[in-house]
């Protein structure tokens, strides 16, 4: 298992907006607290990441609700990228997260298979005649805000947004 490399020193302070393959993370410039990782995309490095991103969050003061859910929405994102964008090889993954005073801003960015969520429906699929999957998309739309997908030169990005006071919607 390779640790995930972590480029923000955990403590690192940005006094600019940060961004997002061109869209920005941040609602101000002021200064905020960003982690960046890149692991692996398979399911043990994107465990190691989801501990140190738990790190990150107790240490900068988030709630332990906030913590919960940003690691359950962060899972089921990250293993669906290693188990389906990267179905035949290992690919990378990088994560971005600032945290505001209002928000919590991800990022994540994959070069594997082309997949855009907005093309599942958002409400709770029927257990009974469901196929494998869906549910934790559906955690996913359920949990955040400003959800929102792109692919461009290759590279998958997801991008969106929790409330610190943890009301989604």
């Amino acid at each position: 298992m390779t640790a995930p490399r972590d480029f923000s020193n955990s403590l690192k302070i940005r006094a600019q907006p940060a961004t997002c393959s061109g869209m920005t993370l941040c609602d101000t410039p002021l200064l905020q607290p960003m982690l960046a990782l890149t692991c692996q995309g398979n399911l043990m490095d994107v465990r190691a990441t989801m501990v140190r991103i738990e790190q990150f969050m107790k240490a900068h003061g988030a709630s332990p609700e906030l913590t919960d859910d940003l690691n359950l929405v962060l899972t089921e994102a990250m293993t669906n990228i290693a188990r389906y964008a990267y179905p035949h090889d290992e690919g990378v993954i990088q994560c971005h997260i600032i945290l505001t005073d209002a928000f919590v801003r991800c990022c994540l960015h994959d070069q594997g298979v082309e997949f855009d969520p907005s093309e599942v429906p958002h409400h709770l699929p029927d257990p009974a005649n469901a196929p494998e999957g869906g549910f934790g998309l559906f955690l996913i739309h359920s949990l955040t805000q400003e959800l929102r997908h792109r692919r461009e030169n290759g590279i998958n990005t997801l991008r969106f947004a929790m409330p610190v006071n943890g009301c989604a919607r």
